[in-house]
């Protein structure tokens, strides 16, 4: 059928159009041309003797497909002036100004300057394809002023902009215990929400309204930042994207460097992160445990694989973590995760297993594995969590009983939650505190019956489920003499769990839902000596599900 299409289109047009079809049909190049240079020139006009004022216009073709290119120039007085570049092999019948043809394909000749075009008032813009018909991958560029927009982030659902890059604005305020209010400016854009994104925010720490009881409240810092930037690599490679990011936040400078490769399906991913770490300022922990001016240099390598089967859907990942050059610590994890949805009827069955096996013989604290929930550097990726604020230490800190917020993340022991989890010698006496570790084990799951609740509650986003996790951890590099003794006795909870999912926020459609999660841990099976019983009443909250 597709021969069948390409004769019929040259039959009726008369014209050898094989060069296009080979392209489009038989390759995975993309069309995109850019302005690159307007360069005002002296020449002399014909008929005169002095010299006159002209310009050189370059074009480059950045990607490897070859066509005709149209382009108008603006003049200075208002005036349009309209151009055609023949390609190899195509002139075509046009009221245009023909000019030389751009002798060149895929990777030869990737740029074409013009000879010298009069324009008396001067040149204002260019524009590649006025009329909008050359499919370019990138049309921001089509312009020599570069296409850009700048409008305000009101966080109503538009769709892209196909022809402009857009730059987006708008307040950014929030509050921890330590900085007080952080005022501050946020930067958004792209195009197309696949080339050049980015996410800038800068904040002043006002300091005002801290938390009365922190000590210090001078010593907060007195700005904060986050910058994201990610774009394709299209032109090296499909499916494959580079992200960087670089932030100050809560005493803590982050920078991370990470490649991203998958296939055309999405359904395998290779990640590669270069992360490093230095924290200078410890008073906005909600959990103590972060060394001061030490770097935590690592890198990651994250291989995915997602899959489907005939009652669910599940994700595999392959992790290693290992210290990197300049790091002031030495460890190494190597972590294997399963996470799968099925649906039984109307019930929702969501397993997790977790293996992480960690070795060295300097570990990073913050980067330890953690028996109830997630470590602190994992905390960091949370606004909610990564300072003493709207969460504060009295919720989360470590203790000889359990507390009250969770946050998902390792083993996920989530009825363990501020349980310094500790293990006692014969005499009594504490032998070591096992709320984290180096290695692990654990399965949790979540069966969700709220399709089973009337609709007078599920009408107002309320879910429900059943939950139990279970698992074993050790702070001792395992070997083949010790891997039998090295980890705990199994922990296990057991209980049930609500959500509400807050999504009423008017016409604001690009805003998150917030998920807030209320779970009663009902069971333990080896329960702080606090409490009077394995089975009694205990809660917690969290923000998301936990699985």
């Amino acid at each position: 059928y597709v021969e069948d299409f390409r004769a019929a289109i040259i039959q009726y047009t008369k014209v050898d159009l094989n060069w296009f079809f080979d392209q489009w049909l038989e390759s995975t190049k993309r069309i995109d041309y850019s302005v690159k240079k307007v360069k005002k020139v002296s020449f002399h006009k014909i008929g005169l003797n002095t010299l006159t004022a002209g310009y050189n216009i370059t074009f480059e073709r950045k990607s490897r497909m070859q066509m005709p290119i149209d382009f108008t120039i603006l003049a200075n007085d208002g005036k349009t002036y309209d151009y055609h570049i023949p390609n190899n092999w195509f002139v075509k019948k046009t009221d245009a100004t023909v000019l030389d043809k751009w002798h060149g394909w895929d990777l030869i000749h990737p740029t074409y300057t013009t000879k010298v075009i009069d324009i008396p008032s001067g040149i204002a813009e260019v524009i590649i394809d006025p009329t909008n018909r050359l499919a370019d991958a990138y049309m921001p560029d089509n312009n020599s002023k570069c296409n850009t927009t700048f409008s305000f982030d009101h966080k109503l659902y538009q769709y892209a902009d196909w022809k402009n890059y857009e730059i987006k604005y708008r307040p950014d305020v929030w509050w921890n215990s330590y900085d007080g209010m952080k005022v501050g400016l946020n930067l958004n854009g792209g195009y197309m929400r696949h080339h050049h994104l980015f996410d800038a925010t800068a904040w002043f720490n006002t300091g005002a309204l801290q938390k009365d009881s922190i000590s210090n409240p001078n010593n907060y810092d007195f700005y904060s930042y986050r910058v994201n930037y990610n774009t394709n690599l299209d032109k090296i490679s499909l499916n494959t994207r580079i992200n960087a990011r670089s932030q100050f936040l809560s005493g803590l400078y982050t920078n991370k460097l990470s490649l991203v490769k998958s296939d055309s399906k999405g359904d395998n991913k290779l990640t590669v992160d270069f992360l490093s770490m230095y924290r200078t300022n410890d008073n906005y922990l909600i959990n103590s445990g972060w060394d001061l001016r030490k770097m935590n240099n690592r890198i990651d390598v994250d291989l995915e694989h997602k899959y489907t089967y005939s009652y669910g859907k599940g994700k595999i990942n392959l992790k290693l973590q290992t210290s990197a050059l300049g790091s002031a610590y030495d460890y190494n994890k190597l972590i294997l995760s399963a996470k799968n949805n099925n649906k039984l009827e109307k019930l929702k069955i969501n397993t997790r297993a977790y293996f992480q096996l960690g070795t060295g013989s300097n570990w990073a604290e913050e980067s330890k594995l953690g028996l109830a929930g997630t470590n602190n550097e994992e905390m960091m990726n949370s606004k909610f969590t990564r300072a003493d604020g709207i969460i504060s230490a009295d919720l989360m800190g470590y203790d000889y009983t359990t507390n009250y917020f969770h946050a998902a993340g390792g083993l996920n022991l989530r009825g363990y939650t501020g349980y310094l989890a500790p293990e006692f010698n014969e005499d009594g006496t504490v032998a070591s505190y096992n709320y984290n570790g180096t290695s692990g084990v654990a399965f949790n799951t979540e069966i969700d019956f709220t399709a089973y609740l009337p609709y007078s509650i599920r009408k107002h986003n309320i879910a429900s489920y059943l939950f139990a996790d279970a698992g074993i951890i050790s702070s001792e590099n395992l070997t083949k003499e010790n891997y039998k003794t090295a980890f705990t006795d199994v922990r296990a909870d057991a209980g049930i769990g609500f959500t509400y999912t807050f999504r009423n926020f008017g016409p604001l459609e690009a805003v998150r839902p917030l998920v807030i999660r209320f779970d009663m841990p009902l069971f333990l099976n080896r329960a702080p000596s606090a409490d009077e019983d394995f089975l009694q009443m205990r809660w917690l909250i969290g923000i998301n599900r936990a699985l």
